[in-house]
């Protein structure tokens, strides 16, 4: 069964709500912290790309499309804070720069924009 993109972002959403079961620098990560594959069962935390490929299919591949329109919400994002806080200098230029270099509540703030996107086209 192939699941829509808003409801792959929602399951990813609902995953990831919980702090600790967030990571960074990692697609998944087993309880000590070892980097594993998101569909490993050792794997009690998950990156956005990793809770994305969860939520997908069951060979932890993340969609191509969806992680490239996750990318184009990343981009416009660093365009606005460029733009408007030249102060500031931000690396991040996909998903995983995203992930690993924001605040978890940006994670979910980026699921959120995402899935109230896919639902208004």
């Amino acid at each position: 069964m192939v699941r829509p993109p808003h409801e792959i972002l929602r399951i990813a959403r609902i995953l990831l709500t919980d702090i600790s079961l967030w990571t960074q620098g990692a697609r998944a990560r087993d309880a000590l912290g070892k980097k594993v594959k998101p569909h490993d069962p050792r794997a009690v935390c998950w990156s956005l790309n990793g809770a994305i490929a969860i939520a997908s299919n069951p060979h932890g591949i993340t969609p191509p499309g969806l992680l490239m329109f996750l990318t184009n919400i990343v981009k416009e994002w660093r365009l606005i804070v460029l733009l408007y806080k030249a102060d500031e200098f931000e690396l991040w230029e996909d998903v995983d720069d995203f992930n690993d270099q924001r605040p978890h509540r940006f994670i979910l703030a980026l699921l959120d924009e995402a899935i109230t996107r896919l639902e208004t086209q």
